[in-house]
């Protein structure tokens, strides 16, 4: 009787890809805890992507956020309770409604962020190599992101509220 491998087995090009995207963001995210973790005010991923999401979209709501960060409102409460203490992150009355808050980056969130920013953008960079390297990473992450788009559901205008 022959042997069924397990389903973690590399047997297709479908399942060398999934395998290679797999291991891919474990080491971006060991790259991103060991840049961000040596900045000179460090800073988790887990602060990193919320300070990003606030940079882009500021004044969101909590609930807002922990969409975004694909997390759960506690987690992200937590997350900003921290940020909060730390002075990266401040909770604001909403202009529209009083029982409402809104987060937004202080000035000191901002910097962080552009030192987090400069610092794995010059890392990556460095990883990937030449021009050439990076013009095929890129249009391949490209074409990856585009296909995964139309899979998932990101945090429409609606749910920012």
């Amino acid at each position: 009787m022959d042997a069924v491998p397990p389903v973690w087995a590399v047997s297709t090009l479908t399942d060398e890809v999934a395998s290679l995207v797999a291991a891919v963001f474990l080491r971006l995210e060991a790259l991103d805890r060991s840049v961000l973790g040596a900045l000179p005010r460090p800073v988790t991923t887990a602060q990193y992507h919320a300070l990003m999401a606030l940079a882009v979209t500021p004044n969101q709501s909590l609930g807002a956020l922990a969409r975004r960060l694909l997390c759960d409102k506690a987690n992200a409460s937590g997350l900003v309770d921290r940020m909060a203490a730390a002075g990266l992150v401040e909770r604001l009355p909403d202009d529209t409604d009083r029982r409402r808050v809104v987060l937004r980056l202080t000035p000191d969130g901002y910097a962080i962020l552009a030192a987090a920013v400069r610092a794995r953008r010059d890392t990556l960079a460095r990883v990937l190599g030449g021009q050439d390297d990076l013009h095929g990473a890129a249009a391949a992450l490209r074409r990856l992101a585009a296909r995964l788009e139309n899979e998932t559901h990101p945090v429409s205008e609606e749910e920012q509220q």
